[in-house]
């Protein structure tokens, strides 16, 4: 059964919400040092978030795509549990390189709930189970929210804001579509019938994941908590658009690559990701100004960084929006190209940037190298353009 563009709506709201509540929680009551700390840690879950997209969600999907057939739920049940598991070490490790070991290890619990429910929401919205899309979602939101209120004033502010992550994670796991039997059998036989999809899009996610990843890692010991902290706060920012085009990565799938490549699409995209970037950075810095605590997180980048704010989410949005059409439609050498790109950009902005001029220079280094990416990215996807969304991998 196919989704109504009113159930993709509640289902877009819902995951947005969901995933924005807890950035705003975080940047809005923590401050830059306790931010780059949350920050830190929260870097291992998207770490496996993308590899799960890679390993288990994607590949599923393109399969589906060429094969005309979903597939059993229970082999890809039990692949993302596998992933789930897996997801909760790196962060457990990384728990140990910060002051705070309790957060850490909550939030490597959260990790591992919140990856399966990204995989098991994946599957239940390409299947048009609109329930198990949305209804987790909301669920994990009033969760986090009721929590983290009652914990904020008891406990420390970052440990308030991973225990209610934990609790949103573990209500949108356990109200997700459940995986029954776990076949131990399923790693292997996944790898078989679908090693060639991974293939193509996890060497596309490990460069994304060197400069998403490996960057930030690479920076927070030399910048500080503090100044990493308003410095990954500018990507928090880019959030609420990158989640509101997330749930449409199904969807794009069944559109054909020459619908994306069309004049009118791209100039709807660049038009709404501009007016948001713009709107966004005179928000912030009224509000910067007028209403936050100047200790806090959000404060300090409204007040600092508000127009370079704006460019980044424009860009951002553009980008994300591309990135998803051409993880669906492109070949890997296509896939390569853009990344390869986006990964000199990333690499060399931020770090020459700090090296030249500390705090602003990074900031300005990523958004003038994300700017380029969104301009590079569409630029290949028209090249590729073909009459068919069916690609060569």
């Amino acid at each position: 059964m196919g989704t109504t563009r009113s159930q993709l709506l509640i289902q877009t709201i819902a995951n947005a919400a969901n995933t924005i509540t807890l950035q705003a929680i975080a940047i809005l009551s923590l401050s830059p040092s306790d931010y780059g700390m949350f920050s830190f840690l929260f870097i291992g879950y998207a770490w496996f978030l993308s590899i799960s997209y890679s390993v288990l969600s994607e590949p599923w999907a393109r399969a589906r795509h060429e094969l005309g057939t979903p597939g059993p739920w229970r082999d890809y049940a039990s692949v993302a549990i596998v992933l789930s598991l897996a997801s909760a070490l790196p962060v457990a490790a990384m728990s140990m390189f910060v002051d705070d070991i309790v957060t850490g290890l909550v939030m490597s619990l959260a990790t591992a709930l919140a990856v399966y429910r990204a995989a098991a929401r994946f599957r239940a919205a390409v299947d048009g189970k609109h329930l198990k899309v949305w209804l987790p979602d909301a669920l994990g939101t009033v969760a986090m929210i009721t929590l983290w209120l009652g914990l904020s004033v008891i406990i420390s502010p970052v440990l308030a804001v991973a225990v209610a992550w934990l609790a949103a994670s573990a209500v949108a796991a356990t109200t997700s579509l459940t995986p029954g039997s776990i076949d131990v059998r399923a790693v292997p036989r996944w790898w078989k019938n679908h090693s060639r999809r991974i293939r193509v899009l996890f060497s596309d996610s490990l460069l994304q994941d060197l400069s998403t990843v490996l960057m930030p890692l690479v920076l927070a010991p030399i910048m500080g908590l503090a100044s990493f902290g308003v410095y990954r706060a500018l990507f928090s920012t880019a959030m609420p658009v990158r989640l509101l085009l997330t749930p449409l990565r199904p969807a794009i799938g069944n559109r054909p690559l020459t619908f994306f490549a069309a004049p009118r699409t791209a100039a709807t995209v660049f038009g709404t990701s501009v007016g948001i970037g713009a709107i966004t950075a005179f928000g912030m810095w009224v509000v910067s100004e007028t209403l936050l605590d100047p200790g806090t997180t959000l404060a300090v980048l409204g007040a600092d960084f508000a127009v370079a704010v704006g460019i980044f989410i424009a860009a951002n949005g553009a980008a994300t929006f591309y990135y998803f059409v051409a993880r669906t439609h492109l070949s890997g050498r296509e896939l390569m190209v853009a990344r390869v790109e986006q990964l000199i950009g990333i690499g060399v902005g931020p770090i020459a940037g700090f090296a030249l001029w500390g705090l602003p220079g990074a900031v300005w280094g990523v958004v003038f190298a994300n700017a380029v990416h969104a301009v590079v990215l569409p630029i290949i996807v028209f090249a590729a353009k073909r009459p068919d969304a069916r690609r060569p991998t």
